[in-house]
């Protein structure tokens, strides 16, 4: 998939079990964590991802550091296309509640 921002929202909906997992973990710690992260993904020419970082979020910080640093752990590992930008940024919303 292309590192576009459709290619990224491409991608995070493909690996959406994979974030949802580390909400789910985090929910069982705090039921009623639920809330918006943004995360801003800086891709490289060859397709790999070189940082993810929490640009904003919603929810309090103290209750989702496990699910904060599991989504940017996940996103880290994942793969795009190669593209002819040398390197690109991303914002990635991502929503999570029960």
């Amino acid at each position: 998939v292309g590192a576009g921002a459709g290619g990224v929202a491409d991608v995070a909906r493909a690996r959406d079990a994979e974030l949802q997992f580390c909400y789910l973990e985090g929910v069982k710690q705090h039921p009623d964590l639920a809330g918006r992260l943004t995360v801003h993904v800086r891709i490289a020419g060859d397709g790999t991802v070189t940082e993810a970082a929490v640009e904003s979020r919603s929810w309090d910080r103290g209750k989702a550091k496990g699910v904060e640093a599991c989504v940017l752990h996940r996103i880290a590992r994942w793969r795009f296309d190669e593209s002819a930008e040398k390197t690109a940024v991303y914002p990635l919303i991502l929503l999570f509640s029960r």
